[in-house]
């Protein structure tokens, strides 16, 4: 029993002088502030080919240096044909097919985290003897994706754009 009394002691005092690392709590990294897109404007019409992509620079509160990442995609999802750049300054010259609709968005990352994306701005890019472009896919608005109606009749909306300002759209639904 003594013994396991001597044990206990010497574990308590073992224990209770280990190094606990202080009151100083780890220093928490702040987030990049997000970057807002400059140019190509939204729905411009690109003449220049390569384009070049330019948005405002993010700040960071700790000082950490700033990469972008920059996406470049023919849908507004990223998920075809999608092109990706890292850069440290704030322009980034992207070499794109003529006659194309994309879209872009960019994030400020610090080494440890990440902002959120910019806004999603469209362009499109003039091809040589192009008379009329493609308008962008339309973006629904309303009913919310996925959503559960209860009523008999749903009233549908959406938006859509053309770089051609002059052009009256049409839609078909189904």
């Amino acid at each position: 029993m003594r013994n396991l009394l001597y044990i206990t002691v010497l574990s308590f005092g073992l224990w209770s002088c280990g190094g606990g690392g202080g009151d100083d709590p780890a220093p928490v990294n702040t987030v990049p502030t997000t970057p807002s897109l400059v140019s190509p404007a939204n729905n411009l019409l690109c003449i220049d080919n390569p384009v070049t992509c330019q948005w405002n620079a993010s700040a960071d509160s700790d000082g950490d240096v700033i990469t972008y990442q920059i996406e470049v995609a023919k849908n507004s999802t990223f998920t075809l044909d999608k092109q990706t750049f890292n850069s440290q300054s704030t322009t980034q010259s992207v070499p794109l097919e003529e006659d194309v609709a994309y879209y872009w968005r960019v994030k400020a990352t610090d080494g440890e985290a990440s902002s959120s994306y910019s806004s999603v701005f469209k362009f499109y890019t003039y091809g040589l003897g192009v008379t009329n472009h493609l308008p962008f896919s339309p973006e629904l608005v309303s009913p919310a994706l996925n959503s559960v109606q209860t009523t008999a009749t749903v009233n549908l909306q959406w938006t859509a754009s053309d770089v051609d300002t002059t052009d009256s759209l049409a839609y078909d639904v189904y």
